[in-house]
């Protein structure tokens, strides 16, 4: 549920843009920064403390699993939400993330009904 998040920032990474995250019920959107996968990086973490960071299952340059794997490897504490809208098995995706990235708390948005 991302409405009960600690949003006190968010990183929204990759191929997102603000209508993206429109649809959202988040409590302040203008705590929102939208950065690249390269950007991505211990210092950057550090510098926002992001609670929340999200993206799309899958974008241009990266997926959610590239995702996960450089927030755990720079020690990224907060929550990790991928926004997939149409997915026919999240758990299959849950698993493979959780096995790769254990230390990323990771969830699937498949719509709005599930905040």
């Amino acid at each position: 549920m991302i409405a009960q998040i600690d949003t006190s920032h968010i990183l929204a990474v990759g191929d997102l843009v603000a209508g993206d995250v429109e649809t959202l019920p988040l409590p302040d959107r203008d705590r929102v920064s939208f950065v690249e996968f390269s950007d991505v990086t211990e210092e950057l973490i550090h510098h926002l403390d992001p609670g929340l960071v999200i993206s799309f299952l899958m974008s241009r340059s990266f997926d959610c699993l590239d995702l996960a794997l450089q927030l755990q490897a720079i020690g990224f504490h907060g929550k990790y939400r991928v926004m997939a809208p149409e997915i026919t098995n999240p758990k299959v995706i849950k698993s493979e993330i959780s096995a790769q990235a254990p230390g990323v708390d990771f969830d699937i948005v498949t719509g709005l009904e599930t905040l």
